[in-house]
């Protein structure tokens, strides 16, 4: 897991003739000290992946318009609420970091977001929590992640990864299961649309909206996963879960849905979200972004994380409320 490129491992996993052409220039410019490098588990890290105080979206949009022709368009008007969000702020990208609330990355062993090992847990001594990027918090402080708000007697263990999917859910609680046991679990996937590939060099790898932006072996993948296979390849892993934990007698709290209906369901809640989420406002019409904030630039932790891509606090606080209340 931690290896790919999807799970915030080091670009170095690769060799750079397996990366897409257009982001090659992009690979090889970035600084993988942040990355997550199983030789040096565990460790703690202030950054991770690109959530890190230097500007290198130019160097993302340069590559992803390179890949599409319809992105320039949609990379053209997020530009523009970046500027305005920094108009608002009045920070730019150092000092964005600056004043956001601190935060570091505690990754064990296994390349997860914990304090504790798994090795130190025993059977049903602990509750895991699954789910993607905002379930492993990046960008936000531990403490303000979801699951550690469930007021539960036992520790939960953050099973959260980058890109992560349903299938990964699925894979990662019957591994888990059968190592130490447990009675309860948590699910989180707001972006249940997404699926995972196994790589070349033997590495799972989170695949968005059908396609992988850096690896040129799954270029085709769009062509494969459409918006019909993505929907039943989801359908078959929710059954999995749900059917691993009935035969199991695991109570299960989970909540999965994909992008669009998730941002109407942050719609609903009267919460704020990241600026990118702009590409929705015309079909939910409720939805605001972190520039429709009128808060003071100080608390904007609230709406988004610190990458600026993520959910914020608030975000976090109602799924939290959402799982205990299934």
């Amino acid at each position: 897991m931690v290896k790919a490129l999807t799970r915030g491992g080091d670009p170095k996993a690769y060799k750079i003739e397996q990366i897409h052409e257009q982001f090659r220039p992009l690979i090889e410019t970035l600084d993988s000290q942040f990355s997550i490098r199983v030789d040096d588990l565990p460790i703690e890290i202030p950054y991770i992946n690109f959530d890190i105080p230097n500007d290198i979206s130019n160097g993302i949009n340069a590559s992803l318009s390179a890949r599409s022709q319809n992105t320039p368009a949609f990379l053209n008007r997020g530009k523009k609420e970046e500027k305005r969000f920094s108009e608002i702020t009045g920070l730019n990208s150092r000092e964005w970091f600056d004043q956001f609330p601190t935060l570091s990355y505690k990754i064990n062993n296994y390349g997860m977001r914990n304090e504790m090992s798994f090795d130190d847990l025993g059977d049903n001594e602990y509750i895991p929590a699954f789910g993607d990027s905002n379930t492993f918090g990046i960008g936000m402080p531990a403490e303000e992640l979801w699951h550690n708000k469930l007021k539960e007697d036992l520790p939960i263990y953050n099973a959260g990864v980058h890109s992560g999917n349903l299938t990964d859910v699925y894979l990662m609680m019957q591994s888990m299961y059968d190592s130490r046991k447990f009675k309860k679990a948590y699910v989180c996937i707001p972006h249940a649309e997404r699926w995972t590939g196994v790589s070349d060099a033997g590495y799972f790898e989170g695949i968005t909206n059908g396609a992988h932006y850096y690896l040129e072996q799954f270029k085709h993948a769009p062509e494969v996963l459409n918006i019909n296979t993505r929907q039943m390849y989801r359908w078959l892993a929710i059954q999995n879960i749900i059917n691993f934990c009935a035969v199991n007698d695991i109570e299960l709290r989970m909540y999965e849905s994909n992008t669009f209906m998730h941002v109407g369901w942050c719609g609903e809640q009267n919460l704020h979200i990241p600026n990118w989420y702009f590409i929705f406002q015309h079909m939910h019409k409720n939805i605001k972004i972190v520039n429709d904030s009128k808060d003071d630039p100080t608390t904007f932790y609230k709406h988004t994380a610190r990458d600026l891509i993520h959910f914020g606090s608030e975000w976090h606080d109602r799924m939290a409320q959402h799982l205990i209340n299934i």
